[in-house]
């Protein structure tokens, strides 16, 4: 009977033996790196995720308020400066929940499909308050920081509350406004002079139960007072809900596309403002 002889062989070399050790060490390294790229870069990837597409609408926050944020369709396609349509809903839709604006106005529109040559941005107005016009003054800076937008063409319009913080947004800040769409608001009569270059387009339902016609009525016979040439949509029978007959006018988007800031405005402007 033959007898083979084995040799034994170690299990492991002296180097594999290290790459053993090392490879816990290793492993944690990197990890570690992965971990910190991921820290570094993750608000750049949040924020490139967040930000609107041409031809959509998502939800976005600022330090004033959170809001929907829509871009148009050619956005995308070029430097260009875009005109900026602000829109303030009514009570109703105050709180936390931006998909409560899509009901009507704009965004509602916006999420039916419909497209506008123009950036849209829909604050939302937290519970029990109403809109300051200090912040959306704010709000304005913050959206032209972040957007592409042309100063001289800047829109606001708002249905009820946001009627009533149209018209105060535009006595308090009118150089920094092409023109105005208030619905079923009113506003302070004793400052609709500084309204007198401002271009206006006003709506109310005639038998308006919760917001006297004649709260629009009196804004717009002092504005015409004051020099300026506003125009008054009554809906003879119509309450207080306009809103789907006024946002529905093709001729109120042309209307507006069609003002620009007046140079004496942008002027006003770009003076310092006082402490």
């Amino acid at each position: 009977m033959s007898l083979t002889r084995y040799q034994a062989v170690p299990l492991a070399e002296p180097a594999l033996r290290r790459r053993l050790k090392l490879a816990p060490l290793e492993a944690l390294l990197a990890f570690s790196i992965v971990a910190l790229v991921v820290q570094l870069f993750w608000p750049l990837l949040s924020d490139w995720r967040q930000r609107p597409r041409a031809g959509g609408q998502v939800e976005q926050k600022s330090a004033t308020y959170n809001y929907l944020a829509y871009l148009p369709q050619q956005y995308d396609r070029g430097d260009e400066r875009w005109p900026l349509l602000l829109f303030l809903h009514g009570s109703g839709n105050r709180g936390f929940d931006l998909q409560a604006l899509m009901a009507g106005g704009p965004p509602g529109l916006i999420a039916q499909g419909r497209h506008f040559p123009m950036i849209v941005a829909s604050p939302q107005c937290p519970f029990n308050e109403h809109w300051r016009s200090d912040f959306l003054v704010t709000f304005l800076d913050e959206v032209s920081a972040r957007f592409r937008v042309d100063p001289d063409r800047v829109y606001v319009t708002g249905y009820s509350m946001g009627g009533y913080g149209t018209w105060d947004l535009a006595t308090v800040a009118p150089e920094r406004l092409a023109a105005i769409a208030p619905l079923s608001g009113g506003g302070d009569v004793s400052l609709a002079h500084r309204l007198a270059e401002l271009p206006i387009w006003a709506f109310h339902g005639e038998i308006d139960q919760t917001v006297p016609a004649a709260a629009t009525k009196q804004m717009v016979e002092a504005a015409e007072d004051a020099g300026a040439s506003p125009q008054l949509t009554l809906y003879a029978k119509k309450g207080h809900d306009i809103c789907d007959s006024a946002y529905r006018t093709p001729e109120l988007y042309a209307w507006l596309l069609s003002k620009r800031r007046p140079e004496s405005a942008n002027l006003l402007n770009q003076r310092p403002r006082a402490e």
